[in-house]
């Protein structure tokens, strides 16, 4: 015995004093950061002063990026090793560059463009004309342009200077930003701005990502893997530990940044690395042939393009090589079992026996299991289980199916959380914490992506799996409840057009019942009183009632002709018949017709319009408009005012307005003038009555044309009338205008 015990000391010495031999200096690395010292990349801090890297055998080197220069080069020039870069990563690999995917840092990417309110953009389509300061890989940014038909050469494009300064001055109208960074600058100088999204487009990149090169990998495979597996153990540190980084950066690395911008931008990374999800550096391959895909429909990678060899995973295949170094680690460690093994002999009997009753109950488990495997597929529904993580452990055959994933996919690579769409994974992740923690109770509504990108609405019940009375999961059940959900969109629309026919219902009664007798009782009234006058022979009024008359059947005039305009366009009875005809001698011949009402009230108009002006559109309707508005203007100006009618041509739509000097209009009722289940009704300057169609009849041709129409008002300095008329209306409608 003590022979042997001599042999293993020696064999063991020799083992220490070979592992000593083949140890090396640390290897010197570089990392070429995405931008300059933040928190953005607490994790490679972490790895550094917590000594990760030092354990593997490497020295690091961080570099800041420099202005002007797209930081991912520098991995392919040769200046270093590793490089953090965005989901444009798949843009490289189109044009040959071998990038490769160590490791995927933030789950969802933190790219939005902050855009200034008093540049007049609320939307992504706001962006066309506008002055943008776009970095060079905002990847996800510019596809979301691109599926929204915004192509980058639609903008002004100007120099990104990496910090808010040029947006906070109005030097530009946008900007590329990271929402955990330039956002708090932002906040802080108390800017009216909004924000775009990517994801208001469905558009759901990776953020942050590890990468190095193909060559490095195949070269030195043992350094890449330490230095991967070191950078995530700081990752995993510094998210646990965020004031300690913050602490760390500010004092060693940089104060571009203050301490409280410092953890803003670390409350916001907590959401978008969901380390309390997903491990550090997840990557789910379908995700990424997803986005690839998202590349390929915007044609900003070619439909052969694969991501086949961009992601670590595809360089894990063990080689054939004999592992001399375990073979002997394997003698050794037999060797010293086998000195030590009869000090366990007196336990092996318990542990046989205790083995055996485990096995009986493991077959025990199995065999429930087998049973309710087999009940749940023949569920229409899914049925599913997660690990503690909510990665799914196990999915009946319906799911596939429902989820529209090829049959050989591998599905439980899927953590449930990725099968919701963006607006909702978060409440997800809290629903399934609370739900484990015992906190919450019954069903939830989401909505949920296949795999071909369709949406499903579902209802998911679910419960906690309990072992040794802790919970390792969730065991439940996902119904498509789409077709419900439509049905009740469809029930509510119906009940929104019942109330839109009562009101016009009501509006139309309304306005026979009060607005066409009250003109027609003053005919009467005063043409009996003409009448008697006339007999008798009694010559004084007559000139004032005749007035009134006129204008009580000139009102009535008006009100049946928008009625029967009305009912007509309600009923469908009324074409849509464009054809060219010439704008400014239509706006010409309207101000003839109501020239009578102008020189009444002394009112002057003042055109700003084109000697020459073809249009092709409906010229019924575009007369009635022009009708409506004008005799308005001249209703609500007081008598010596003035209108201005202007025509402008504005890309492809010409934008018409009618400015009167008149009584104006408050905020609150400029919202009723285009509805017909709001009553707003007031008279002109001479106590001139509407006939409460007109504006509704405006409302409705304009948009026959496909164009828009709105007021801007001022109570006491008067109101400017709107309306656009696209240029191009023929295309759209594939009418031959060349026959016209």
């Amino acid at each position: 015995m003590k022979t042997s015990i001599k042999y293993v000391l020696v064999l063991f010495a020799s083992f220490l004093l070979q592992t000593t031999i083949n140890a090396q200096q640390p290897l010197a690395v570089r990392l070429q950061l995405k931008w300059k010292h933040q928190f953005q990349f607490a994790g490679y801090y972490a790895a550094i002063e917590k000594g990760f890297y030092k354990e593997a055998g490497i020295e690091v080197l961080l570099i800041e990026a420099a202005e002007g220069h797209n930081p991912s080069d520098a991995v392919f020039d040769g200046k270093a090793e590793f490089g953090v870069c965005t989901s444009d990563i798949l843009l490289m690999r189109s044009h040959g560059k071998p990038a490769v995917v160590l490791a995927t840092i933030f789950q969802h990417s933190p790219q939005i463009l902050i855009a200034s309110k008093a540049s007049g953009i609320y939307h992504v389509h706001d962006l066309t004309g506008k002055r943008i300061a776009m970095e060079p890989n905002a990847a996800d940014i510019i596809a979301f342009m691109h599926d929204e038909g915004i192509t980058l050469d639609m903008c002004n494009l100007d120099q990104h200077a990496y910090d808010a300064k040029a947006l906070l001055n109005g030097q530009i109208d946008a900007i590329s930003a990271y929402s955990t960074d330039e956002l708090f600058v932002v906040k802080q100088s108390g800017f009216d701005y909004n924000i775009i999204s990517p994801v208001m487009g469905g558009i759901d990149f990776y953020g942050d990502v590890l990468f190095t090169t193909e060559e490095l990998i195949k070269n030195n495979p043992e350094l890449v893997a330490g230095f991967r597996k070191a950078s995530l153990k700081g990752w995993a540190y510094a998210m646990s530990n965020p004031e300690e980084i913050i602490e760390l950066i500010y004092t060693k690395y940089s104060t571009r940044h203050s301490i409280e911008h410092l953890r803003f931008e670390a409350r916001h990374m907590q959401n978008l690395l969901m380390t309390d999800v997903v491990e550090p550096g997840y990557t789910n391959p379908g995700r990424w042939e997803s986005i690839a895909d998202t590349y390929k429909k915007l044609k900003m990678v070619d439909s052969s393009f694969s991501t086949k060899g961009m992601l670590y995973l595809d360089y894990l295949i063990p080689e054939f090589i004999i592992p001399w170094k375990m073979i002997f680690v394997f003698i050794l460690t037999i060797i010293i079992i086998g000195s030590i093994a009869y000090f366990f002999y007196s336990t092996t009997k318990k542990l046989k026996n205790e083995n055996i009753r485990r096995q009986l109950l493991e077959k025990e488990i199995f065999e429930r299991e087998e049973k309710f495997r087999e009940m749940a597929d023949l569920l229409p529904q899914i049925v599913f289980e997660t690990d503690i993580r909510g990665k799914l452990t196990y999915v009946n055959k319906q799911a596939i199916g429902i989820l529209r994933y090829p049959e050989d996919f591998d599905v439980l690579n899927i953590n449930t959380t990725d099968l919701y769409i963006p607006e909702d994974r978060m409440r997800a992740v809290e629903n399934i914490r609370r739900r484990m923690a015992g906190e919450l109770e019954g069903n939830f509504e989401y909505t949920m992506q296949r795999y071909d990108g369709s949406l499903m609405n579902v209802l998911v019940y679910s419960n906690s799996i309990i072992r040794n009375d802790k919970p390792i999961g969730l065991r439940g059940i996902i119904i498509d409840i789409s077709e419900r959900k439509q049905a009740e969109y469809h029930i509510k629309r119906k009940n929104e057009e019942l109330q839109k026919l009562n009101a016009e219902k009501d509006k139309f009664f309304s306005i026979i019942a009060h607005d066409l007798k009250s003109p027609f009782n003053s005919i009467v009234g005063f043409s009996d009183l003409l009448a008697e006058q006339v007999k008798n022979k009694e010559y004084e009024g007559i000139e004032k009632y005749s007035t009134i008359v006129l204008q009580s059947s000139q009102r009535a005039m008006d009100l049946l002709m928008n009625l029967m305009e009305w009912s007509q366009s309600q009923t469908g009875r009324m074409e849509f018949n464009p054809k060219y005809f010439e704008l400014v001698e239509l706006i010409n011949d309207t101000e003839l017709l109501l020239s009578g009402s102008l020189e009444q009230k002394s009112i002057s108009i003042s055109k700003i319009t084109p000697s020459h002006l073809p249009l092709f559109a409906d010229k019924k309707m575009i007369e009635t408009v022009l009708r409506n508005l004008i005799s308005n203007a001249i209703k609500f100006t007081f008598p010596g005012g003035n209108i201005t009618i202007s025509v402008e041509e504005k890309l492809n739509e010409l934008l018409v307005s009618i400015s009167d000097t008149g009584v104006g209009i408050s905020k609150a009722n400029c919202e009723k003038l285009f509805r017909i289940d709001q009553t707003y009704s007031t008279s002109g300057t001479n106590k001139e009555k509407g006939t409460g169609l007109g504006l509704i009849l405006c409302l409705e041709f304009v948009e026959k044309h496909g164009g828009k129409i709105w007021v801007e008002s001022e109570e006491g300095k008067g109101s400017t009338f709107h309306f656009t008329i696209p240029i191009r209306i023929a295309n759209s409608l594939h009418i031959d205008i060349s026959k016209q």
